[in-house]
């Protein structure tokens, strides 16, 4: 059984990236860590984050010219498609 103060998984996954720029009250920051203490899945979810960011955040303007269009395209698609799951 779930109640007020419970994160579910979804709010969760709308939230890791204000949580990662650490934009979250105590309350809710609270809230977001003790449902990823508890939930393997969404530990995982912050975890593919904290790597994409540092991936992404690793990269210059002459890495992200040298993808293919093929590739850029897909990585878009995959993007917008899952964006839009999100809504």
């Amino acid at each position: 059984m779930t109640t007020p103060e419970d994160l579910a998984c979804q709010e969760l996954v709308e939230q890791v990236t204000e949580y990662l720029e650490a934009a979250l009250g105590p309350e809710d920051r609270a809230r977001f860590e003790t449902h990823t203490e508890e939930c393997p899945a969404c530990a995982e979810v912050l975890e593919q984050f904290r790597v994409v960011v540092a991936t992404v955040g690793s990269l210059r303007a002459a890495d992200v010219s040298t993808i293919d269009a093929a590739t850029r395209d897909h990585l878009l698609m995959v993007f917008r498609d899952w964006a839009s799951d999100r809504h």
